[in-house]
């Protein structure tokens, strides 16, 4: 009983551990972005899509929110 606990507290931790190796290394790109964009803010043009997806994933994705929640003229 005791191994099988062990057994699945180390299967957990290793399998979080591929999730977060996977995400760090998984950033997509503009284009293979653009489609999906296009479908949630039709009324943006590429250029503003362009923008927001540098604001998102500037500085390795810290960059999220500034930009978006704080644009001037809001």
């Amino acid at each position: 009983m005791r191994r099988w606990m062990i057994a699945g507290i180390v299967g957990t931790l290793v399998l979080i551990g591929m999730t977060g190796a996977w995400a760090a290394t998984a950033t997509p790109d503009f284009e293979r972005m653009l489609p999906h964009m296009k479908e949630m803010h039709p009324e943006m043009g590429d250029a503003e899509m362009r923008a927001m997806f540098e604001a998102c994933h500037a500085d390795g994705g810290h960059g999220m929110m500034v930009g978006m929640m704080h644009r001037k003229g809001n």
